[in-house]
Formats: structure tokens, C-alpha cells, sequence
């Protein structure tokens, strides 16, 4: 052990700055190393394991070893010195000396012992009651803390004044009962003190199960010397239903120890029930659950192990479940080794400037990892989760900028096809501020032209339809190219994603262009002076109108405007067209009007009550996404009485992502409307989001999303019905061929010949 502390604590302080590229063997020592960091951190349910801090210095320390192995005999003893204090049951080995079964604790199973496991609803560790994405360790003891749970608070009296009692011990006693669901355990819910720390607040000998016929509670405590003003309350978490509280009562004891009970109604000075700016001291308990329940059906049996190969050769073999006494799983790792790691995190620098190859190799090991055992398009990758490792990982030793550690993750996520994982810094580190020039370009037969200028200095000089020839020194369609290969997703997205950040950089630097004008050739050099959120996120979309009459008959409705949802007229107006056509390049604002405008018109337009759409999270309980079920959520669309009456047609390109291809998918099946111009983006699914060591995050779809056919939208996207191929000519002319298009089919349809056919 004093070996670990000493190397440990050096490496925070004299670990070298640069670094060569590693060696095969140092390669092999990491991919083994990855993976087994994966299995242990996110499939061994020991309960002194789930501290992501903790974590992150245990990937660091194993970083620095796998740099010190020089052979496999080596790589296996440094493997072994890490994890088998931490993980007593585990077998590393040569994989032909490997043997499947684990002994279990020398403890048996008590008759009180549960068996604890992971569960994964998506990737859910950390994530709150609102997200789809839930984590748990089946059977596990919860323990409650504010910042990590949001606990319902009901005040059980009104605010007391309590001052010729102040210093004074109390009892406050009540009745509660819990009904129960038929598949909830009997002695799964508790009511105890709340906050959960000895001498503050109530006080009672311990938790105390809740039964499903009334029973008294009993807590203590001491009337707060310096606020005597009182409210008693309960928390209660919110996935816990018919809870039953009744007959509380307040004893205070007085002068001859004899507790005195205290009529609830005549201790009232005033009503500040009602008043939340009263300082006053609340004491509560709570209600919640003993041990975290089941996900979904299937569990981790009493002695299962999983046998995987680190690297060719080497294997180990891990326990997925454990057994626990309600207090704790045992076996227990080793306290010390794991305080170690604990102090180590509070030491390390909290400039993420200065992060070190560690710490991007931690990054890198735990963004791999999360995809690798819960990114549900895997079979839509481009290749297996060991190849990206492979091909990626050499790249972390030669970034040098936080910058270039950011491309690399993108390219961890390029080939998964996920047009909607993308990566970014949630620290609001200068770094986060990315740059670009006000121009806009488009792409028409792999040739790139100026799409729009939105600075009027700058439209002097360059037009629509003038011709790109080259970017910063390489040719334009290289120069995108370079762009599309960080950028995951189909190929129409990646395009149109491309296109878009196109002339992203470092504030305050330039692009210098060459192009091909009117009147020539000319190069011209622009600074980047538009300031983005981050080095991926769209800009220059088109500032088309939210909503504007086209002629008397045909009114147009842009779904992606920001304001779109906040017009009180839209709908009003949608009444009076023949004709209505929806706009939905682009991505629709994050608000709630928007959303309720979207949901109003598929409303209006659905004819039967079955129109739905399904979603489907991956069900996990093993490693490397295998034997996995999934959870069906099927969302309903329920039909308005008031119908649009108007011929609706629904314009799309590749910026067309995300709900909004579930939105068009629902329109397409159920023909509720036209749509024209080109196949979507190909990528849905609600994200999932990763925080990373050294301020990165990580987004990636992490629900599948198919049509009603059962077909996956992902990568081919929504096709649409009447398909429009881009012209130079209408792009040099600033015209709009999609919405032209759309123009021309609904005069067609709503024409009088039409008609009377």
C-alpha cells in the first residue's frame, strides 16, 4: 500500500507534460485496461464503487501503470494489484487458465441478505427522476441527499410559536401507512429522520419500516433555542404513491421531565403557513424506499460471473451480482486503497487548464466505454467498438490543445453514425468560445458556392452564386472534407452539418478564401468575429418569416422560427388557407409553445386514434450491449373534433433532426400531408448526456426510434414524397426550390380542375 500512496501522489505532481506516441505494448496494456475499467465500474455492484470522483483517480493511477508494464506477465500483475482489492472475487489471467465459476463470500446467504445487481434503462447513473434514462443497483440500499434527489415536501402543521418552550426536549408522534402494489416488496419503505445525519434535526433509533396497516412513529428532538418559531414536515419521494399520514401530536417535556402534550391548534401565533420569507426551523422526517427496486423483469442470479478477453490471450472473469445485509455488499473492498483515491481527487488542480495526459485518457476511457455498453445503434456502426479504440486512441498523445482533445472525441463518435452525438465543454472555459465569418455556403455537385452574406460590408464583395475555390490554403471540397470527417451521422447530415460549421474556428483568428466571381478570380481574407456557444452548434440558417400569407390562398408556417409557438394567429389564420405549407429545416426552439404548436397541428390532422409512434430503451443488465431487451413506450396522438381542412405539405432537408423526424415519420405514415424536398438528417432518439473528466461533454442518442412498420429511422432519415434536386442557377438567384416546389403542388391539387376531378 505505501507503494501505491508514494507513486500516486508523484504522479499528481512530476508526471512529464509530453508525451511519445505509445508503444504496441502500452497500447495493449490500455485497451485491456479500458475494458476492464468498463466491466467493473458499470457491472460490479459493489456499493463502495459508485463514486464517479473516485473514479476518475482510480482510471488515472491505472493510466500511469499500464504506461509501466513491458509485458503481458507485467501487465497482468499491475491489473491484478489495482482491482483485486477493489474487486476481491475478480480473475485476471491468461484466458486459457480462466475459469468461469467465482466463489462466492465465505458469508452464506442469509435469510435477510438481498441480492444486489445492475440494472440500466439506457445510461441512467446520475441522471434525475425527469430523464428516461434510469441506472440502478437492484436491491441496493438508497440513500437519500437533497442535491441528488428531488423529495416532495408537505408541511404537516402550520408554523408554530414555541418560545416559552425553547430548549426543550420534544416528541412528535404520528400514524402512517403505505398502500402497496402488488409487485412491491413488504418491507421496502422507511420513514425516518430527514436530514439523515445524527443530532440535527429529528432524532429516532433508526429507519423504520413502513407497514401496510397504520402504525405510530415516534421522533425526538429539542426545541431550536434561537428560532423558536417551529413547522414540522415530511419529505417524501416522488416515485412513491398512497401514502397515508394521520394524528400527529406534539409532547414537550417540562420542568419534572414529564412530557406534556401540546394542543397543535392553540400553540398558533400566526398563519405564516402561507409566507415562505418566515425563518423558521423545520423539523422533518421522510418517506422512502429501503433498497432500489427493478427496472424491468430479469435478474442477475446468485453466482453469475462474466469470462471476457481484455486483449488476444489475457481474460478475466467478474461477478455480476453481490450479496448485501441491507447495510452494506460484501465482499468488502479494501477501505484504505479506496480512501486513498478519495483524498487524491480532492488534491488534484482545479485549473482543468492544466490537465494532464491522465486526465484525457480518463476522458477518453470513460466516453468509450459508456457507448460501448449502451449506444443502441451499434448495428448501424461503421466498425466494432475495439477498432474505434484502436484507431483512436494514438491521437490523444498527440493533441496538444483542449481543442484538439475535442476533435478526437468527435472522432470516438464518427463512426457510430449518430448524427446526433456531437461534443463540447460544459465549463464555460474560454475555450468554449468558438468564432466564425457571416457567410453561409451551399454545396451543388460537390462544387461549394456562397449561399448568403449576412454582414453588409462584406456583401459588397462577395455575392450568392460566387464560387468557393479554396479555404485556408486547400481546396474547398478538401477543405469540407476535413470538416464532414469530425462529424458524425448519414451522409446528408453530415453534409449539411458540415456546410454549416464550415468556417468555424478560434475567435479572433480569420479565413482566408479564394473564390470565383463575376468579374474573376479574387482572394479575400474575412475575420472570424461571430461569437458561437460552441464548436458545433448550427448558425446561418435562413431568416425566413415564421408565418406570412404566400397569395390569398396559401399561407406558410416556418416550425423552426423562434418565436414560432408564441404567435397567438397562426392557427386562427391556418383556418382561412386552401393551402398550408410547414417548414421544418431546421430544429424547432426549446420551448414549450413550440412544442404545444407542433402537438396542436398533428392533432388537427389525425383522422384516426391510433395514430402512435414508438420509442424503445434498451433494457441492460450485461456488458458490451448483448442480450439486451428493450422497453416499448408508445406515444399516442389523440385527435382535436376541429380539423385543418387545407391541403398541408411539409418541407425538409438534412437539418430536419430529432423529433422533428418523428413528427414528419407519423405524417408520412398516416398520409396526413405532403412532403417535399430531401431525406432528413437520419438521427432520433432522445440524447443522452455524458460529463467527462477535465470539463468535456458527450451527447449520443440513446433510445431507438422506429415507424409504425417497425423500420429504424437512423441514418436514412425520412424520405420525402415529392424529392427536389438543388440548382446553381436558383441558388445564384436567391430562390427557394424546396418551397417553389411545394408552391406548384399545392396549385395543382387545389386548382378547380382538381378539384372537380
Amino acid at each position: 500500500m505505501n507503494r501505491f500512496v508514494i507513486l500516486f501522489i508523484l504522479s499528481l505532481q512530476f508526471y512529464p507534460s509530453a508525451y511519445a506516441q505509445p508503444s504496441k505494448q502500452q497500447t495493449r496494456n490500455l485497451t485491456a485496461f479500458s475494458k476492464l475499467v468498463g466491466y467493473v465500474r458499470y457491472f460490479y455492484p459493489a456499493d463502495e464503487l459508485q463514486n464517479d470522483s473516485c473514479w476518475n483517480a482510480i482510471s488515472m493511477y491505472g493510466i500511469q501503470r499500464m504506461f509501466i508494464a513491458r509485458n503481458d506477465k507485467e501487465l497482468i500483475a499491475e491489473l491484478r494489484a489495482l482491482f483485486c482489492p477493489l474487486v476481491p472475487q475478480i480473475r485476471i489471467d491468461f484466458a486459457d487458465k480462466i475459469d468461469e465459476s467465482l466463489p462466492l463470500d465465505a458469508r452464506s446467504n442469509h435469510k435477510k441478505d438481498q441480492l444486489v445487481y445492475w440494472q440500466h434503462q439506457g445510461f441512467g447513473i446520475n441522471s434525475d427522476e425527469t430523464s428516461p434514462y434510469k441506472s440502478v443497483r437492484v436491491n441496493s440500499r438508497v440513500e437519500y441527499e437533497k442535491k441528488a434527489h428531488r423529495l416532495n415536501y408537505f408541511s404537516l402543521t402550520k408554523i408554530l410559536q414555541l418560545e416559552q418552550f425553547k430548549g426543550r426536549p420534544f416528541v412528535f408522534t404520528l400514524d402512517i401507512a403505505a398502500q402497496r402494489k402488488k409487485d412491491n416488496q413488504n418491507d421496502n419503505l422507511f420513514a425516518g429522520p430527514y436530514p439523515l445525519i445524527p443530532n440535527q434535526g429529528l432524532l429516532n433509533t433508526e429507519r423504520k419500516a413502513i407497514v401496510e396497516v397504520k402504525e405510530s412513529f415516534v421522533f425526538r428532538g429539542t426545541i431550536d433555542i434561537d428560532l423558536p418559531l417551529i413547522q414540522f414536515g415530511c419529505f417524501i419521494d416522488p416515485l412513491i404513491e398512497n401514502v397515508q399520514i394521520d394524528n400527529p401530536q406534539l409532547f414537550i417535556q417540562n420542568n419534572d421531565n414529564k412530557l406534556i402534550p401540546i394542543d397543535l391548534s392553540l400553540v398558533e401565533l400566526i398563519d405564516f403557513s402561507r409566507d415562505p420569507t418566515v425563518q423558521r426551523t423545520e423539523y422533518a422526517f421522510m418517506i422512502g424506499k429501503i433498497r432500489q427496486e427493478p427496472l424491468f423483469n430479469g435478474a442477475i442470479k446468485a453466482g453469475e460471473v462474466i469470462k471476457k478477453e481484455l486483449v488476444s490471450g489475457i481474460s478475466v472473469s467478474v461477478p455480476l451480482s453481490l450479496y448485501s445485509d441491507g447495510r452494506h455488499t460484501y465482499p468488502t473492498a479494501d477501505s484504505i486503497l479506496l480512501t486513498t483515491f478519495q483524498n487524491s481527487t480532492n488534491e488534484m488542480p482545479s485549473d482543468t487548464s492544466k490537465e494532464t495526459i491522465e486526465t484525457r485518457l480518463a476522458s477518453f476511457i470513460k466516453a468509450w466505454n459508456v457507448l460501448r455498453h449502451f449506444y443502441p445503434y451499434w448495428g448501424d456502426a461503421a466498425t466494432s467498438p475495439d477498432s474505434i479504440f484502436e484507431q483512436t486512441v494514438q491521437k490523444v498523445f498527440s493533441d496538444v490543445s483542449k481543442h484538439d482533445f475535442i476533435e478526437t472525441l468527435q472522432l470516438l463518435t464518427v463512426p457510430l453514425n449518430d448524427g446526433q452525438s456531437r461534443v463540447d465543454f460544459y465549463n464555460g472555459t474560454k475555450e468554449s468560445v468558438i468564432a466564425s465569418i457571416p457567410l453561409f455556403a451551399a454545396a451543388i455537385e460537390n462544387r461549394i458556392f456562397v449561399k448568403g452574406v449576412i454582414d453588409n460590408d462584406l456583401s459588397k464583395r462577395i455575392h450568392p452564386g460566387d464560387e468557393i475555390l479554396s479555404i485556408n490554403g486547400l481546396s474547398a471540397s478538401e477543405y469540407l472534407t476535413k470538416k464532414e470527417a469530425l462529424i458524425s451521422g448519414s451522409q446528408q447530415w453530415k453534409r449539411s452539418k458540415g456546410l454549416a460549421v464550415l468556417f468555424n474556428g478560434p475567435n479572433h483568428s480569420s479565413v482566408k478564401l479564394k473564390l470565383r466571381t463575376a468579374a474573376g478570380e479574387r482572394k479575400i481574407q474575412v475575420p472570424r468575429s461571430v461569437l458561437l456557444p460552441g464548436p458545433q452548434n448550427e448558425f446561418f440558417l435562413e431568416r425566413r418569416q415564421a408565418a406570412r400569407w404566400i397569395n390569398e390562398a396559401f399561407y406558410y408556417v416556418d416550425l423552426t422560427a423562434k418565436n414560432v409557438g408564441a404567435n397567438p394567429h397562426i392557427l386562427q389564420e391556418m383556418d382561412r388557407a386552401k393551402a398550408i405549407i410547414f417548414d421544418l429545416r431546421g430544429t424547432p426552439p426549446a420551448t414549450i409553445s413550440s412544442a404545444q404548436l407542433l402537438n396542436q397541428i398533428l392533432e388537427q390532422l389525425a383522422t384516426a386514434s391510433n395514430v402512435n409512434y414508438h420509442l424503445y430503451i434498451p433494457e441492460i443488465r450485461y456488458p458490451d450491449f448483448q442480450n439486451v431487451s428493450y422497453k416499448i413506450l408508445t406515444q399516442q396522438i389523440h385527435p382535436r373534433q376541429k380539423k385543418i381542412k387545407a391541403n398541408v405539405y411539409f418541407l425538409t432537408d438534412a437539418r430536419t433532426i430529432g423529433s422533428l423526424e418523428t413528427y414528419l415519420e407519423i405524417v408520412k405514415d398516416y398520409k396526413l400531408g405532403t412532403l417535399v424536398g430531401q431525406p432528413t438528417a437520419g438521427a432520433n432518439g432522445i440524447v443522452n448526456t455524458l460529463l467527462l473528466p477535465g470539463g468535456y461533454r458527450l451527447y449520443f442518442s440513446g433510445i431507438l426510434v422506429k415507424n409504425n412498420a417497425g423500420n429504424k429511422l437512423h441514418l436514412a432519415g425520412v424520405v420525402p414524397d415529392i424529392k427536389v434536386e438543388l440548382t446553381y442557377k436558383a441558388l445564384k438567384e436567391g430562390r427557394d426550390e424546396i418551397l417553389e416546389r411545394a408552391i406548384k403542388q399545392a396549385e395543382q391539387e387545389t386548382s378547380p380542375t382538381t378539384a372537380d376531378n
